[in-house]
């Protein structure tokens, strides 16, 4: 895939879960490190060029580091005027989600729900590339 250039995210929306997927694997790639990355869009659906990094990031299990993930994904929508958010979550493994980790990212999806931050998706990167998650809100 071909990288889009910053200036023409505008002409290319992310309007479908496969869309989102390509754009991932062409920014994120294959995982490296244990981290998060926070891309925002704007109501149309186009990407801004803001990739935000949180480093040593992983699904968060406590309610606190949910909280703390939630309030920044907040902070940064509203920063930069963006209406939706995509957190793509890179660790080094196998392509699938553990029990624990599914969990996390339900509980993150639902907190992110309830603070009104519309995430538009979650990805994971992993070592065998980036693929979409189906998360449902949790409710634990």
């Amino acid at each position: 895939m071909t990288p889009i250039p910053a200036d023409t995210l505008h002409e290319h929306p992310l309007l479908t879960d496969q869309s989102i997927t390509e754009r991932m694997i062409t920014i994120v790639g294959r995982a490296i490190r244990p981290q998060a990355w926070i891309m925002l869009l704007a109501a149309d659906y186009t990407q801004l060029p803001i990739v935000v990094p949180v480093e040593e990031a992983r699904p968060p299990t406590k309610s606190d580091q949910i909280e703390w993930l939630v309030s920044l994904t907040q902070q940064q929508l509203f920063d930069h005027t963006a209406d939706h958010a995509i957190v793509v979550w890179e660790r080094p493994g196998p392509p699938t989600l553990h029990a624990s980790e599914r969990i996390a990212l339900e509980r993150f999806a639902q907190a992110c729900a309830d603070a009104r931050v519309s995430l538009r998706a979650q990805l994971l990167s992993s070592s065998r590339g980036v693929g979409y998650l189906t998360i449902e809100r949790g409710t634990q």
